[in-house]
Formats: structure tokens, C-alpha cells, sequence
């Protein structure tokens, strides 16, 4: 269990890969934030402990987008974390999600009980997004039922609503409500 002070303030950033020039832009971010959702770094699992050496103030956990046993065809993809600040007076759990789209972090302090979760979450009209889409859905409902006394903050869910057609949001407004 790590330790941050009172949460000040949280952004969420897609970077669109991360790399070398993008980590000194994350570095000015995280020195203005407690906590910060990441996503798209588009980076494999090997790559994961990179994100670990943006900023000495602040820890960092995430998934990797793709699949390493699978041969990647193009860019890679995807990919979201959390960075959280190493500061005193609050405990910080890594939720092991066991998504490669969701990443999760419970930060208990005297005051307050936080569920953090950063999602990958692109949306294209088609059969596979919708379920993949539903499947997320599924996972941070999981997750928020295992901490029921958490109060959740969600980072990162990148869908336009107005494009996306009817079922999808359908599902994300009942996701909402309940």
C-alpha cells in the first residue's frame, strides 16, 4: 500500500502514444495534479515500468492494450494507467482488473474512501466494439460492486454519444443510473 496526501486535484490526458517528447508534457501535468488518468500510451506490458520513470513525485500503474502473444500488425493500440501521487496520509490498492482496457486503484485516507478507474473505451458501430464496449461496462460494474463504500471517480471513457448508435447508448445510460 502506497501512501498521497488529500486528493487536489485529478485530469485525465490521451496521449496518442507515449514517447520520449510526451513524457516531459505528462511530467508538467502531474506536477499540478494528485492524480492523473492516462490513456492510449499505446505501450506493450514490457514497456508498462516506462511510465514509472515520468515523474519522481508520483507512482504509476496500467494495462497494456494488446495482447503480447499476438504478432501486432500497424501501430499498437490502447493501452490506459493511473498515476498517483507518492505523498503521506493515504493507503492506495492496486485492483487487479484483469482487463486490458481497465486499470483500478482503491485510495483510502481518514476522510474518504476513492475508487479510481481509467478505461480505454473506443466505440466504433460494429458487432465486436459493441460487445468489447459491454464488456467494459461489465468490468467496472465488477469492480464497483467489490467496493461498495468506494466513491468512484472514472477517467478516460472516450465515446461520442452523439454518433454512436442507439444500443450503445442505451447501455451506457443504464451503466449511469445504476
Amino acid at each position: 500500500m502506497e501512501s498521497i496526501n488529500k486528493v487536489n486535484l485529478n485530469m485525465t490526458y490521451n496521449c496518442r502514444g507515449f514517447n520520449k517528447h510526451k513524457s516531459g508534457y505528462i511530467a508538467k501535468l502531474l506536477s499540478a495534479c494528485d492524480i492523473l488518468f492516462l490513456q492510449e500510451h499505446w505501450l506493450s506490458e514490457d514497456q508498462m515500468c516506462t511510465l514509472a520513470n515520468v515523474c519522481s513525485s508520483h507512482n504509476a500503474i496500467g494495462v497494456s492494450g494488446f495482447d503480447k502473444t499476438v504478432v501486432l500488425r500497424g501501430r499498437p493500440y490502447g493501452g490506459c494507467a493511473i498515476f498517483y501521487r507518492r505523498s503521506a496520509n493515504c493507503s492506495v490498492k492496486i485492483i487487479n482488473t484483469e482487463s486490458n482496457r481497465v486499470c483500478a486503484i482503491q485510495v483510502r485516507c481518514d476522510d474518504y474512501d476513492l475508487l479510481l478507474v481509467s478505461v480505454y473505451m473506443p466505440y466504433e458501430s460494429d458487432d465486436n466494439s459493441f460487445h468489447a464496449f459491454c464488456s467494459v461496462l461489465s468490468t467496472i460494474n465488477s469492480i464497483c460492486e467489490s467496493f461498495p463504500d468506494s466513491t468512484l471517480i472514472l477517467g478516460g471513457i472516450s465515446m461520442l454519444i452523439s454518433r454512436d448508435i442507439l444500443c450503445t447508448r442505451t447501455n451506457f445510460s443504464v451503466f449511469v443510473l445504476t
